[in-house]
Protein backbone atom coordinates (compact mmCIF):
# COMPACT_ATOMS: atom_id res chain seq x y z
CA UNK A 1 0.00 0.00 0.00
CA UNK A 2 2.89 2.27 0.64
CA UNK A 3 4.44 1.66 -2.53
CA UNK A 4 1.54 2.36 -4.40
CA UNK A 5 0.97 5.87 -2.38
CA UNK A 6 4.79 6.86 -3.46
CA UNK A 7 3.97 5.85 -7.03
CA UNK A 8 0.98 7.76 -6.94
CA UNK A 9 2.63 10.47 -5.08
CA UNK A 10 5.23 10.21 -7.65
CA UNK A 11 3.76 10.57 -10.63
CA UNK A 12 1.54 13.92 -9.02
CA UNK A 13 4.73 15.59 -8.59
CA UNK A 14 6.24 14.66 -11.97
CA UNK A 15 2.87 16.02 -13.59
CA UNK A 16 3.37 18.87 -12.25
CA UNK A 17 6.52 19.87 -12.47
CA UNK A 18 5.93 18.69 -16.38
CA UNK A 19 2.87 21.23 -16.34
CA UNK A 20 4.87 24.46 -14.41
CA UNK A 21 7.92 23.61 -16.95
CA UNK A 22 5.46 23.35 -20.09
CA UNK A 23 3.97 26.79 -18.86
CA UNK A 24 7.41 28.06 -18.14
CA UNK A 25 7.95 27.37 -22.03
CA UNK A 26 4.65 27.96 -23.97
CA UNK A 27 4.53 31.13 -26.35
CA UNK A 28 0.55 32.76 -26.09
CA UNK A 29 -0.90 32.64 -29.25
CA UNK A 30 -3.94 34.11 -30.10
CA UNK A 31 -7.58 32.47 -29.13
CA UNK A 32 -9.02 30.59 -31.55
CA UNK A 33 -11.89 31.78 -33.74
CA UNK A 34 -10.68 34.89 -33.77
CA UNK A 35 -10.59 37.48 -36.68
CA UNK A 36 -9.09 40.95 -37.30
CA UNK A 37 -11.46 42.22 -40.18
CA UNK A 38 -12.03 39.49 -42.56
CA UNK A 39 -8.49 38.30 -41.17
CA UNK A 40 -8.73 35.25 -39.41
CA UNK A 41 -5.66 35.19 -36.38
CA UNK A 42 -6.74 32.42 -34.25
CA UNK A 43 -3.88 29.55 -32.98
CA UNK A 44 -1.67 32.41 -34.27
CA UNK A 45 1.73 34.76 -32.55
CA UNK A 46 1.61 38.35 -32.61
CA UNK A 47 4.07 38.24 -35.21
CA UNK A 48 2.27 35.66 -37.23
CA UNK A 49 -0.66 37.35 -37.31
CA UNK A 50 0.81 41.08 -37.33
CA UNK A 51 2.24 39.49 -40.69
CA UNK A 52 -0.52 38.07 -41.87
CA UNK A 53 -2.79 41.28 -41.20
CA UNK A 54 0.04 43.21 -43.44
CA UNK A 55 -0.18 41.22 -46.02
CA UNK A 56 -3.76 41.77 -46.22
CA UNK A 57 -3.38 45.64 -45.97
CA UNK A 58 -1.29 45.64 -49.01
CA UNK A 59 -4.35 44.53 -51.45
CA UNK A 60 -6.78 46.31 -49.42
CA UNK A 61 -5.03 49.80 -49.37
CA UNK A 62 -5.31 49.73 -53.14
CA UNK A 63 -9.48 48.93 -53.42
CA UNK A 64 -10.57 52.07 -55.26
CA UNK A 65 -13.63 53.73 -53.86
CA UNK A 66 -15.55 56.22 -54.74
CA UNK A 67 -16.66 59.04 -52.33
CA UNK A 68 -19.53 62.01 -53.84
CA UNK A 69 -21.59 64.38 -52.86
CA UNK A 70 -24.83 66.39 -53.97
CA UNK A 71 -23.02 69.60 -52.98
CA UNK A 72 -20.78 69.11 -55.56
CA UNK A 73 -21.38 70.51 -59.59
CA UNK A 74 -18.28 68.19 -60.63
CA UNK A 75 -17.79 64.97 -58.52
CA UNK A 76 -14.31 63.32 -57.49
CA UNK A 77 -12.94 60.32 -59.51
CA UNK A 78 -12.12 56.31 -58.03
CA UNK A 79 -9.35 56.93 -55.23
CA UNK A 80 -7.74 53.98 -53.54
CA UNK A 81 -7.93 53.92 -50.03
CA UNK A 82 -4.39 54.53 -49.15
CA UNK A 83 -5.02 57.97 -51.63
CA UNK A 84 -7.70 59.02 -48.83
CA UNK A 85 -4.96 59.20 -46.29
CA UNK A 86 -5.79 55.56 -44.69
CA UNK A 87 -3.08 53.55 -43.04
CA UNK A 88 -2.93 50.67 -40.90
CA UNK A 89 -1.99 50.36 -37.33
CA UNK A 90 -0.59 46.78 -36.99
CA UNK A 91 0.78 46.80 -33.64
CA UNK A 92 -2.56 48.52 -32.33
CA UNK A 93 -4.64 46.22 -34.15
CA UNK A 94 -2.69 43.04 -32.90
CA UNK A 95 -2.41 44.29 -29.62
CA UNK A 96 -5.91 44.37 -29.08
CA UNK A 97 -6.70 40.83 -29.38
CA UNK A 98 -7.60 37.88 -26.79
CA UNK A 99 -4.55 35.77 -26.31
CA UNK A 100 -4.12 32.31 -25.17
CA UNK A 101 -1.61 31.01 -22.16
CA UNK A 102 -0.66 27.96 -21.31
CA UNK A 103 -3.34 26.97 -18.83
CA UNK A 104 -5.99 28.16 -20.76
CA UNK A 105 -4.80 25.78 -24.27
CA UNK A 106 -4.87 23.00 -21.93
CA UNK A 107 -8.54 23.70 -20.49
CA UNK A 108 -9.35 24.47 -24.49
CA UNK A 109 -7.55 20.64 -25.36
CA UNK A 110 -9.46 18.74 -22.51
CA UNK A 111 -12.89 20.76 -23.30
CA UNK A 112 -12.78 22.90 -19.84
CA UNK A 113 -13.10 26.16 -22.22
CA UNK A 114 -15.12 26.31 -25.49
CA UNK A 115 -13.53 29.42 -27.88
CA UNK A 116 -16.17 31.92 -28.85
CA UNK A 117 -15.92 33.35 -32.65
CA UNK A 118 -14.83 36.89 -32.00
CA UNK A 119 -14.22 39.81 -34.56
CA UNK A 120 -12.38 42.81 -33.91
CA UNK A 121 -11.86 45.77 -36.14
CA UNK A 122 -8.53 46.52 -37.24
CA UNK A 123 -7.15 49.91 -36.05
CA UNK A 124 -6.49 52.32 -38.94
CA UNK A 125 -4.65 55.50 -39.10
CA UNK A 126 -5.63 58.52 -40.97
CA UNK A 127 -3.05 61.58 -42.73
CA UNK A 128 -4.61 64.04 -43.78
CA UNK A 129 -1.85 65.24 -46.00
CA UNK A 130 -2.88 62.76 -48.23
CA UNK A 131 -5.62 64.75 -49.03
CA UNK A 132 -4.30 67.30 -50.37
CA UNK A 133 -4.56 66.69 -54.09
CA UNK A 134 -8.34 65.76 -53.52
CA UNK A 135 -9.20 69.39 -51.66
CA UNK A 136 -7.57 71.00 -55.03
CA UNK A 137 -9.40 69.17 -57.40
CA UNK A 138 -12.36 69.89 -55.25
CA UNK A 139 -11.34 74.22 -55.03
CA UNK A 140 -10.67 73.71 -58.87
CA UNK A 141 -13.79 71.49 -60.26
CA UNK A 142 -16.20 73.79 -57.70
CA UNK A 143 -14.76 76.84 -57.10
CA UNK A 144 -15.71 79.16 -54.18
CA UNK A 145 -19.28 80.85 -54.21
CA UNK A 146 -20.26 83.66 -55.67
CA UNK A 147 -21.38 86.38 -53.58
CA UNK A 148 -24.97 88.01 -53.32
CA UNK A 149 -25.62 90.54 -55.17
CA UNK A 150 -28.86 93.14 -56.00
CA UNK A 151 -29.46 95.05 -59.26
CA UNK A 152 -31.46 97.07 -61.16
CA UNK A 153 -32.67 95.81 -64.38
CA UNK A 154 -35.64 96.56 -66.66
CA UNK A 155 -37.66 98.72 -63.85
CA UNK A 156 -37.60 95.64 -61.38
CA UNK A 157 -34.78 94.59 -58.65
CA UNK A 158 -32.96 91.42 -59.73
CA UNK A 159 -31.15 89.44 -56.65
CA UNK A 160 -28.39 86.68 -57.16
CA UNK A 161 -28.26 84.58 -54.36
CA UNK A 162 -25.21 84.08 -52.45
CA UNK A 163 -23.54 80.36 -52.86
CA UNK A 164 -21.64 79.73 -50.04
CA UNK A 165 -17.86 77.85 -50.24
CA UNK A 166 -17.47 73.95 -50.05
CA UNK A 167 -14.49 72.13 -48.28
CA UNK A 168 -13.64 68.70 -47.43
CA UNK A 169 -14.38 68.13 -43.11
CA UNK A 170 -11.50 65.95 -42.44
CA UNK A 171 -12.62 65.26 -39.06
CA UNK A 172 -15.24 62.54 -40.78
CA UNK A 173 -13.08 61.27 -43.99
CA UNK A 174 -11.73 58.43 -42.29
CA UNK A 175 -15.22 57.13 -41.36
CA UNK A 176 -16.68 57.91 -44.65
CA UNK A 177 -13.63 55.93 -45.71
CA UNK A 178 -14.42 53.21 -43.51
CA UNK A 179 -17.84 53.25 -44.29
CA UNK A 180 -17.51 52.71 -48.06
CA UNK A 181 -14.70 49.66 -47.76
CA UNK A 182 -17.43 47.99 -45.66
CA UNK A 183 -20.20 48.61 -48.57
CA UNK A 184 -19.87 48.60 -52.22
CA UNK A 185 -17.12 50.96 -52.46
CA UNK A 186 -18.94 53.70 -52.69
CA UNK A 187 -19.86 57.11 -50.02
CA UNK A 188 -20.57 60.12 -48.64
CA UNK A 189 -18.04 62.72 -48.94
CA UNK A 190 -18.12 64.59 -45.76
CA UNK A 191 -18.16 68.09 -46.73
CA UNK A 192 -18.39 71.60 -44.98
CA UNK A 193 -20.41 74.41 -46.48
CA UNK A 194 -19.96 77.76 -45.48
CA UNK A 195 -22.39 79.75 -44.00
CA UNK A 196 -23.47 83.27 -45.62
CA UNK A 197 -22.76 85.93 -45.55
CA UNK A 198 -25.63 87.60 -46.75
CA UNK A 199 -28.58 85.16 -46.27
CA UNK A 200 -31.50 84.83 -48.90
CA UNK A 201 -33.60 86.61 -45.96
CA UNK A 202 -31.51 89.17 -46.11
CA UNK A 203 -31.16 89.57 -49.51
CA UNK A 204 -34.71 89.56 -49.98
CA UNK A 205 -35.58 92.14 -48.26
CA UNK A 206 -33.66 94.61 -50.76
CA UNK A 207 -37.18 95.09 -52.76
CA UNK A 208 -36.73 98.47 -54.60
CA UNK A 209 -35.24 101.87 -55.02
CA UNK A 210 -34.38 103.99 -52.20
CA UNK A 211 -32.30 107.14 -54.71
CA UNK A 212 -30.74 107.56 -57.61
CA UNK A 213 -28.79 109.80 -59.29
CA UNK A 214 -27.81 110.73 -63.06
CA UNK A 215 -24.24 112.41 -64.49
CA UNK A 216 -23.64 113.36 -68.51
CA UNK A 217 -20.03 113.42 -70.07
CA UNK A 218 -19.11 113.36 -73.47
CA UNK A 219 -19.21 110.52 -75.74
CA UNK A 220 -15.95 111.72 -77.80
CA UNK A 221 -13.69 111.08 -74.93
CA UNK A 222 -13.14 107.82 -75.72
CA UNK A 223 -10.60 106.68 -73.15
CA UNK A 224 -12.32 108.25 -70.54
CA UNK A 225 -15.53 106.63 -71.44
CA UNK A 226 -14.00 103.55 -71.15
CA UNK A 227 -12.50 104.11 -67.69
CA UNK A 228 -16.18 105.47 -65.90
CA UNK A 229 -17.51 102.01 -67.67
CA UNK A 230 -15.12 99.69 -66.07
CA UNK A 231 -15.30 101.17 -62.59
CA UNK A 232 -19.21 101.14 -62.50
CA UNK A 233 -19.18 97.82 -63.89
CA UNK A 234 -17.18 96.92 -60.70
CA UNK A 235 -19.84 98.35 -58.60
CA UNK A 236 -22.57 96.54 -59.63
CA UNK A 237 -24.85 94.68 -57.45
CA UNK A 238 -22.93 95.43 -54.12
CA UNK A 239 -24.65 94.68 -51.05
CA UNK A 240 -23.77 96.04 -47.92
CA UNK A 241 -25.08 95.01 -45.09
CA UNK A 242 -26.38 96.92 -41.92
CA UNK A 243 -22.98 98.38 -39.84
CA UNK A 244 -20.86 97.71 -42.40
CA UNK A 245 -18.26 100.40 -43.86
CA UNK A 246 -18.33 100.82 -47.77
CA UNK A 247 -15.06 101.82 -49.13
CA UNK A 248 -15.16 102.95 -53.10
CA UNK A 249 -11.02 102.08 -53.66
CA UNK A 250 -11.66 98.39 -51.86
CA UNK A 251 -14.23 97.68 -53.93
CA UNK A 252 -13.28 99.22 -57.51
CA UNK A 253 -9.42 98.77 -57.07
CA UNK A 254 -6.28 100.34 -57.87
CA UNK A 255 -6.52 101.75 -61.46
CA UNK A 256 -3.72 100.08 -63.92
CA UNK A 257 -3.19 99.75 -67.20
CA UNK A 258 -2.80 95.66 -66.69
CA UNK A 259 -6.60 95.97 -65.20
CA UNK A 260 -8.10 97.52 -68.71
CA UNK A 261 -7.56 101.70 -67.46
CA UNK A 262 -6.52 104.17 -69.62
CA UNK A 263 -4.53 107.20 -70.03
CA UNK A 264 -7.10 110.45 -69.22
CA UNK A 265 -7.92 114.20 -68.03
CA UNK A 266 -7.71 114.39 -64.81
CA UNK A 267 -7.60 117.69 -61.95
CA UNK A 268 -4.12 117.60 -60.21
CA UNK A 269 -2.85 120.55 -57.64
CA UNK A 270 -5.28 123.04 -59.14
CA UNK A 271 -4.26 122.01 -62.52
CA UNK A 272 -5.24 120.17 -65.75
CA UNK A 273 -3.33 116.69 -65.91
CA UNK A 274 -3.80 113.33 -67.32
CA UNK A 275 -3.77 110.10 -65.64
CA UNK A 276 -4.33 106.88 -65.26
CA UNK A 277 -8.08 106.02 -64.63
CA UNK A 278 -8.88 109.53 -65.62
CA UNK A 279 -12.68 109.92 -65.17
CA UNK A 280 -13.20 107.89 -62.20
CA UNK A 281 -13.80 110.78 -60.39
CA UNK A 282 -17.19 111.30 -61.95
CA UNK A 283 -18.07 107.50 -61.24
CA UNK A 284 -17.60 108.18 -57.16
CA UNK A 285 -19.29 111.48 -57.51
CA UNK A 286 -22.39 109.87 -59.25
CA UNK A 287 -22.42 107.33 -56.74
CA UNK A 288 -22.27 109.91 -53.68
CA UNK A 289 -25.26 111.93 -54.74
CA UNK A 290 -27.20 108.79 -54.88
CA UNK A 291 -25.87 108.02 -51.46
CA UNK A 292 -26.63 111.41 -50.05
CA UNK A 293 -29.97 111.00 -51.53
CA UNK A 294 -30.99 107.75 -49.19
CA UNK A 295 -29.58 109.40 -46.19
CA UNK A 296 -26.67 107.16 -45.72
CA UNK A 297 -24.02 107.80 -43.38
CA UNK A 298 -21.33 109.73 -45.73
CA UNK A 299 -17.97 108.07 -43.65
CA UNK A 300 -15.32 109.73 -45.99
CA UNK A 301 -15.37 112.39 -48.84
CA UNK A 302 -13.19 115.03 -50.43
CA UNK A 303 -13.85 117.72 -52.65
CA UNK A 304 -11.75 118.42 -56.45
CA UNK A 305 -9.02 120.84 -56.38
CA UNK A 306 -11.37 122.33 -59.48
CA UNK A 307 -15.00 122.45 -59.81
CA UNK A 308 -15.92 119.87 -61.69
CA UNK A 309 -18.72 120.40 -64.49
CA UNK A 310 -21.10 117.50 -64.34
CA UNK A 311 -22.43 118.39 -60.70
CA UNK A 312 -22.81 122.11 -58.88
CA UNK A 313 -19.70 122.99 -56.37
CA UNK A 314 -20.33 120.95 -52.54
CA UNK A 315 -21.17 117.93 -54.34
CA UNK A 316 -18.44 116.11 -56.03
CA UNK A 317 -16.37 113.57 -54.33
CA UNK A 318 -12.57 113.03 -55.66
CA UNK A 319 -11.06 109.71 -55.14
CA UNK A 320 -7.51 108.37 -55.44
CA UNK A 321 -6.15 105.05 -54.57
CA UNK A 322 -4.33 105.08 -51.24
CA UNK A 323 -5.06 108.97 -50.63
CA UNK A 324 -8.56 109.63 -51.11
CA UNK A 325 -11.63 107.32 -50.57
CA UNK A 326 -15.17 107.65 -50.80
CA UNK A 327 -17.18 105.66 -47.67
CA UNK A 328 -20.06 105.21 -46.49
CA UNK A 329 -21.67 102.87 -43.38
CA UNK A 330 -25.40 100.98 -44.04
CA UNK A 331 -26.67 103.22 -40.84
CA UNK A 332 -30.14 101.59 -41.92
CA UNK A 333 -31.54 98.26 -40.30
CA UNK A 334 -31.74 96.62 -43.47
CA UNK A 335 -29.37 95.57 -46.23
CA UNK A 336 -29.08 98.02 -49.08
CA UNK A 337 -27.11 97.26 -52.71
CA UNK A 338 -25.15 99.85 -55.50
CA UNK A 339 -26.60 99.04 -59.07
CA UNK A 340 -25.16 100.70 -61.53
CA UNK A 341 -26.37 101.73 -65.68
CA UNK A 342 -24.07 102.63 -68.02
CA UNK A 343 -25.28 104.71 -71.41
CA UNK A 344 -22.93 106.28 -73.64
CA UNK A 345 -22.98 109.62 -72.24
CA UNK A 346 -25.08 109.28 -69.20
CA UNK A 347 -23.88 107.31 -65.77
CA UNK A 348 -26.46 106.46 -63.22
CA UNK A 349 -26.30 105.04 -59.91
CA UNK A 350 -29.32 103.34 -58.17
CA UNK A 351 -29.36 102.54 -54.66
CA UNK A 352 -31.74 99.68 -53.41
CA UNK A 353 -33.13 98.22 -50.50
CA UNK A 354 -36.13 99.28 -48.38
CA UNK A 355 -37.73 102.43 -50.19
CA UNK A 356 -39.44 104.55 -47.36
CA UNK A 357 -41.91 106.32 -49.38
CA UNK A 358 -42.76 109.04 -46.31
CA UNK A 359 -38.95 110.46 -46.22
CA UNK A 360 -38.06 112.96 -49.28
CA UNK A 361 -33.98 114.48 -48.90
CA UNK A 362 -32.84 117.53 -50.04
CA UNK A 363 -29.22 118.85 -50.34
CA UNK A 364 -28.86 122.51 -49.72
CA UNK A 365 -25.95 124.39 -50.84
CA UNK A 366 -25.26 127.27 -48.10
CA UNK A 367 -22.44 129.86 -48.74
CA UNK A 368 -21.10 129.50 -52.38
CA UNK A 369 -18.27 131.89 -52.99
CA UNK A 370 -15.92 131.59 -56.38
CA UNK A 371 -12.66 133.58 -57.54
CA UNK A 372 -10.73 133.87 -60.10
CA UNK A 373 -6.85 133.52 -59.96
CA UNK A 374 -6.26 135.27 -63.02
CA UNK A 375 -3.21 133.94 -65.61
CA UNK A 376 0.39 133.15 -65.11
CA UNK A 377 3.12 134.18 -67.45
CA UNK A 378 5.92 131.61 -67.61
CA UNK A 379 9.35 131.70 -69.84
CA UNK A 380 9.95 128.76 -72.66
CA UNK A 381 12.24 129.60 -74.74
CA UNK A 382 11.89 126.28 -76.72
CA UNK A 383 8.84 128.16 -78.43
CA UNK A 384 9.85 130.57 -81.39
CA UNK A 385 11.00 134.22 -80.84
CA UNK A 386 7.66 135.97 -79.74
CA UNK A 387 5.21 133.02 -79.59
CA UNK A 388 2.71 132.56 -76.57
CA UNK A 389 0.91 129.19 -75.94
CA UNK A 390 -1.57 128.36 -73.25
CA UNK A 391 -0.06 125.76 -71.43
CA UNK A 392 -2.97 125.37 -68.71
CA UNK A 393 -6.47 127.05 -68.72
CA UNK A 394 -6.98 127.01 -65.03
CA UNK A 395 -10.02 126.88 -63.33
CA UNK A 396 -11.93 129.49 -60.62
CA UNK A 397 -11.69 128.43 -56.99
CA UNK A 398 -14.28 128.35 -54.67
CA UNK A 399 -16.16 127.38 -51.27
CA UNK A 400 -19.66 126.22 -50.84
CA UNK A 401 -21.11 124.74 -47.30
CA UNK A 402 -23.29 121.50 -47.97
CA UNK A 403 -26.46 120.11 -45.82
CA UNK A 404 -28.86 117.42 -46.10
CA UNK A 405 -32.34 117.55 -45.03
CA UNK A 406 -34.56 115.17 -44.44
CA UNK A 407 -38.24 115.55 -44.63
CA UNK A 408 -40.79 112.69 -42.86
CA UNK A 409 -44.46 113.60 -44.43
CA UNK A 410 -43.67 116.90 -45.41
CA UNK A 411 -42.42 117.90 -42.35
CA UNK A 412 -38.48 118.40 -41.66
CA UNK A 413 -36.70 115.79 -39.67
CA UNK A 414 -33.69 116.97 -39.57
CA UNK A 415 -30.89 119.10 -40.99
CA UNK A 416 -27.01 117.37 -41.10
CA UNK A 417 -24.33 119.43 -42.24
CA UNK A 418 -22.28 117.12 -44.71
CA UNK A 419 -18.76 119.36 -45.62
CA UNK A 420 -17.31 122.53 -46.12
CA UNK A 421 -16.47 122.35 -49.67
CA UNK A 422 -12.88 124.64 -50.69
CA UNK A 423 -11.21 124.59 -54.09
CA UNK A 424 -8.36 126.10 -54.34
CA UNK A 425 -9.03 126.75 -58.41
CA UNK A 426 -5.74 127.79 -60.68
CA UNK A 427 -4.48 130.11 -62.77
CA UNK A 428 -4.53 130.43 -66.17
CA UNK A 429 -0.78 129.41 -67.42
CA UNK A 430 0.73 130.79 -70.15
CA UNK A 431 3.83 129.94 -71.78
CA UNK A 432 5.94 132.71 -73.44
CA UNK A 433 9.09 133.39 -75.38
CA UNK A 434 10.08 137.04 -74.58
CA UNK A 435 13.16 137.31 -77.39
CA UNK A 436 12.38 139.50 -80.38
CA UNK A 437 11.77 138.24 -83.37
CA UNK A 438 14.49 138.09 -86.13
CA UNK A 439 14.34 140.77 -88.84
CA UNK A 440 12.57 139.75 -91.87
CA UNK A 441 14.85 138.97 -94.75
CA UNK A 442 14.46 141.06 -97.79
CA UNK A 443 12.37 139.54 -100.60
CA UNK A 444 14.05 141.54 -103.72
CA UNK A 445 16.92 140.08 -105.62
CA UNK A 446 20.65 140.79 -105.60
CA UNK A 447 22.11 143.23 -107.91
CA UNK A 448 23.37 141.66 -110.95
CA UNK A 449 27.03 141.22 -110.94
CA UNK A 450 28.85 143.23 -114.46
CA UNK A 451 31.34 141.68 -116.32
CA UNK A 452 34.39 144.21 -116.17
CA UNK A 453 35.26 146.74 -118.63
Amino acid sequence: MKKIIAVVIGTVVACGLGLTLGAARYEPVIRPNVKIGMVAVGGLSREEAAKKLRLWWEGERRTLIRLTSDKLDAQPPEMSVSSYGMGLDDAKSIAQLPMNDFWDSAEQKIGLQSAVPKTLQPVYTFDESKIASLKRWIKKKNPPGTVAKAFYRNGAVVRQRESSSIAIDTSRVRQAVLDAMGADGSGELPLNQGSKHVSDEALGRIEGIVASFSTRFPTRKVSRCGNIKLASHKLDGVVVMPGERFSFNQTVGRRTIEDGYREAGVYKNGKHDTGVGGGICQVSTTLYNALLLSNLKIKERSNHSLPVAYVPMGRDATVDYGSHDLAFENDQSTPVAISSKYEPGRLTFYVLGKPQPELKVKIELVGRRTWALGAQTVIDRSLPAGRKKIVDKGGIGGSVTTYRVVYRDGVQASRQLISHSYYRGGPKIIAVNPAAPAPPVSAEPPPPVLPPQ
